[in-house]
């Protein structure tokens, strides 16, 4: 998952974009030569490493709230998207997507704990044919169905 790393052309701007967990928020970034925002553009001639610097707050904006439930970008996809979920506490997830006749065509995530807060699992839609899926976030310690997404699928 993290570090992202990635082949980049030089003078080709990447668009960066800070995501805050719940009860944190976006302050800087360690490149002090980049604005305080939680978007960036940046050109990346040289290897390049950057960091998103949070600090904890006492409360939670609406922001924060509407981004709790997961949500998929792009949507539609081409070649890949990232499924953004929430959890409370620590829980086992998986991922799986189905296509409209109910069967499974891909895991982004089989079977992996994670902590509590915001986290983001790739999902590469190579496989997949032009059309309408359903991705599946379940916690497998209880068996529940957190939340079904709908991603659709561009060629």
């Amino acid at each position: 998952e993290f570090p992202w790393q990635g082949i980049y052309y030089t003078d080709v701007p990447v668009r960066i974009k800070a995501l805050s967990s719940e009860g944190y928020k976006f302050v800087k970034w360690s490149d002090s030569t980049l604005p305080a925002t939680a978007e960036v553009s940046v050109n990346l001639p040289r290897v390049y490493e950057l960091t998103a610097i949070f600090e904890k707050t006492d409360t939670v904006d609406s922001n924060t709230c509407s981004s709790l439930f997961p949500s998929v970008y792009p949507n539609p996809a081409s070649d890949a998207c990232l499924i953004k979920f929430y959890t409370d506490e620590n829980t086992r997830i998986s991922i799986n997507v189905f296509d409209l006749n109910g069967r499974k065509v891909a895991t982004p995530v089989e079977d992996k704990t994670y902590n509590a807060g915001m986290h983001i699992a790739l999902f590469n839609t190579d496989s997949c044919s032009q059309g309408s899926y359903l991705c599946v976030l379940k916690n497998l310690e209880t068996g529940e169905i957190i939340h079904t997404i709908t991603i659709i699928v561009k060629r």
